[in-house]
C-alpha cells in the first residue's frame, strides 16, 4: 500500500478519533452543534474559517463530481462532506487512491 494511501487512512482515523472526543466530551451528551456553530461564527477569525473550511468542502466537492462515474456516487460523496468533512474527504481519498493515482499517473 502506498505511503498516501496509508496517510489517507490515518487522517481518517485521525479525524473519526476527534469526532468521537467531541461527542463524549460535550455535555449533555447530545451537544447543540447549532449553538457552537453561532459562538464560532461570532468572531470575525472564526467566520474566516468556516468560509475557507466550507470553500475547501465545495472545492472539494467538484474533484468527487468529476471523478465518480455517475451522479448518485457522486452524491452520496459530495452530500455528507459538509458535515463530515475531512473525515470524509480522508476516506474518499483512502478508497479511490488506486484509480486515481492510475488516472494521475495516465494524464501525467
Amino acid at each position: 500500500m502506498p505511503p498516501s494511501r496509508l496517510l489517507a487512512i490515518g487522517f481518517a482515523l485521525l479525524m473519526g478519533a476527534a469526532i468521537v472526543y467531541a461527542v463524549a466530551a460535550s455535555t449533555p451528551p447530545h451537544p447543540d452543534f447549532l449553538a457552537a456553530f453561532g459562538d464560532i461564527s461570532a468572531h470575525p477569525w472564526g467566520q474566516v474559517t468556516l468560509l475557507d473550511l466550507y470553500v475547501c468542502f465545495a472545492l472539494f466537492a467538484i474533484v468527487i463530481g468529476l471523478f465518480e462515474k455517475d451522479w448518485k456516487s457522486a452524491a452520496l460523496w459530495i452530500i455528507p462532506l459538509f458535515v463530515l468533512g475531512g473525515f470524509l474527504i480522508a476516506i474518499w481519498l483512502a478508497v479511490r487512491w488506486p484509480e486515481l493515482a492510475r488516472r494521475l499517473r495516465a494524464n501525467a
